[in-house]
């Protein structure tokens, strides 16, 4: 539980980060900072989506 656990706070962590970077990033590349965390959040909930569906039905499926 305890690795579990750190490697959703790294996790958490680098993705604040990259959402900054690339926030940071569409910015000076002429766009809107605002703009570019709206299309790291729309990925993200995707990417999420697609990683939690997997570790859900894991979870269901141990007694």
């Amino acid at each position: 539980m305890a690795p579990g656990f750190w490697n959703r706070r790294g996790r958490r962590r680098a993705s604040a980060l990259g959402l900054l970077g690339v926030g940071v990033t569409i910015h000076y590349l002429g766009g809107s900072f605002a703009v570019g965390m709206l299309l790291w959040f729309v990925v993200a909930v995707g990417i999420g989506a697609l990683v939690a569906r997997p570790w859900g039905l894991l979870l269901t499926a141990v007694p």
